[in-house]
């Protein structure tokens, strides 16, 4: 998504957690032009390797077809010539209402956009192919198309593992004080389509898997897009602009600091956008894709970074007012609307987000003192570490069908508990009790000591889990949850929430506000969690 305003399941791979495992990933082939160079990935990775080599690092990438040959997008949505169905799409989604955008004008720096049918946007579409893109229409793109939520009951396609750690959609979907919304799009457009030079909304990441066709991609890695500001501090519309070359109204820009990427990514293939990297991206072919804007623990400094400049930005263009009653207020009213977001909701998004977190270690925890067939029942999903359907009920009696040595994790959802099973390694764990012993000592090990999270530090600091588990991607969990069903990862995005509380906790234009949740203010927030890991790590 552009800035505000302007897989098949991998359940069948297995994380390997321990420290020996890290990986060093040497791809087999890069995607690469004169301009430079990224990672492809042609078969299946782990998270593990995902976070540390993409996420932590902010690298781009692109997945291969394995992610998306499953999807059901994939089967309907193409013809048997690799182009869209417009029939299919016509008769299932025609009367939905979706922005299109006029590449062929600009307006405010960025292309106007008009609300069409769908139905009406595919009969253009058609008649532009007709004429083999060579009319003098106007040349329209469908962006931001709300497909999940405009479309809820058709399941076009599955969130890899590697994209489900998505606090942003996470906090839309769990809301439920204002209307629903998200952050996961569909866009459909024709040959020579394009979007102009931006960076997401957020400082977000993104993913975009191309249904059909195909897309040039030109990346720019964070920091670089100061030298093509031109002498006003204005980004180009166009990054492969000849004006660029102008030094007098482009000052700074320097083609040998300046190094970016340039990519194609093909049918069925998925590119990984990290945080704060401006792009700019051209539709080779007709092309449908589906994208997620979406940040977590790694990135969420970045979009807290990025609040903070809109609102310095915002706070100097009507600092002539600054004397008036309300003049904060009005400056978070402005924020939010030229960014999408404001301190409060801000705050409300961390708030939602460690609360879930909160909810599920102490859950986890009590139901392994007690033992997890004392009673009554559980529901094991099919993940690979045990062989029974998804829905089966295992009772005491059935508990040697399953692995001797599987420690059960409870991972929360909006109705109910639900139970993942997580595999150890070798004989480590020799009873109920051990499992308990390995999450308190999780809890010593970060209820003391300073909450950075480094890449390094994340490495180190998780290596008592990570040195015996090894943790299977569950089933039949709703995408945006699956990740809870790790602890370091909860242990991870708790301690990324303490770091980024206190700096809005302490943030001076915080202080003139009345920010507060459920009656709870950042700092409360703070203590809370660092008191839950303090009593978890004694009990």
């Amino acid at each position: 998504m552009e800035p505000f305003g302007g897989a098949a399941s991998l359940s069948e791979g297995v994380v390997h957690l321990a420290p020996h495992d890290l990986p060093t990933l040497e791809p087999e082939t890069e995607a690469t032009t004169s301009m430079g160079s990224i990672d492809r990935i042609d078969d299946p990775i782990s998270y593990e390797a995902f976070f540390l080599n993409y996420l932590v690092p902010n690298r781009p990438c692109i997945l291969g077809s394995f992610l998306t040959e499953g999807w059901l997008s994939r089967k309907d949505w193409v013809d048997d010539r690799g182009r869209p169905d417009f029939s299919f799409l016509r008769d299932h989604f025609g009367d939905v209402t979706v922005p299109v955008a006029n590449c062929r004008q600009v307006r405010y720096d960025a292309q106007p956009k008009e609300d069409m049918l769908l139905l009406d946007y595919l009969q253009y579409w058609e008649k532009r192919i007709d004429k083999k893109h060579l009319s003098d229409e106007p040349c329209l793109y469908m962006k931001d198309m709300h497909f999940t939520r405009d479309c809820p009951s058709y399941k076009a396609y599955e969130t890899a593992v590697y994209f489900t750690s998505d606090w942003l959609n996470e906090f839309w979907d769990t809301r439920t004080d204002c209307d629903s919304d998200d952050y996961r799009f569909v866009y459909m457009g024709p040959e020579e389509s394009w979007t102009p030079f931006h960076a997401d909304v957020f400082r977000s990441y993104s993913w975009s898997a191309n249904i059909c066709g195909s897309k040039r991609w030109i990346l720019v890695p964070p920091g670089q897009e100061q030298l093509l500001k031109d002498r006003l501090g204005n980004l180009p519309y166009d990054v492969t602009s000849c004006d660029l070359r102008d030094d007098k109204e482009y000052p700074n820009f320097n083609g040998e600091s300046y190094t970016p990427v340039e990519v194609v990514q093909s049918a069925g293939e998925v590119i990984f956008v990290p945080s704060g990297w401006h792009h700019q991206v051209y539709n080779l072919e007709d092309t449908i894709s589906i994208n997620h804007n979406w940040f977590n623990g790694v990135s969420i400094s970045r979009s807290w970074d990025f609040l903070q400049r809109e609102l310095c930005t915002v706070q100097a263009s009507i600092s002539d007012c600054r004397d008036m009653d309300g003049w904060e207020q009005q400056c978070q009213l402005i924020l939010k609307a030229s960014s999408g977001m404001d301190y409060q909701e801000f705050f409300q998004l961390l708030a939602s987000i460690a609360r879930r977190r909160l909810e599920v270690i102490p859950r986890s925890v009590d139901e392994m003192a007690a033992g997890p067939f004392v009673g009554r029942s559980k529901q094991l999903h099919n993940n690979g570490a045990c062989s029974c359907s998804s829905t089966k009920n295992i009772e005491t009696s059935e508990l040697s069908s399953h692995r001797k040595n599987d420690l059960l994790v409870i991972s929360p959802t909006k109705d109910k508990i639900t139970t993942d099973v997580v595999r150890t390694r070798g004989e480590f764990l020799s009873g109920q009790r051990s499992n308990v012993n390995l999450l308190r000592n999780i809890f010593k090990q970060h209820s003391s000591g300073s909450c950075e999270m480094s890449a390094d530090v994340m490495s180190c600091d998780s290596l008592e889990l990570k040195r015996d588990l090894e943790i299977s991607e569950c089933r039949g969990i709703p995408y945006w949850e699956r990740s809870l069903g790790c602890h370091w990862h909860v242990v991870y995005d708790l301690k990324q929430l303490v770091k980024v509380l206190k700096e809005l906790e302490n943030n001076g234009d915080r202080q003139l506000l009345d920010i507060s949740y459920q009656g709870q203010n950042p700092g409360g927030l703070v203590v809370e969690i660092t008191d839950t890991f303090a009593e978890l790590a004694q009990n």
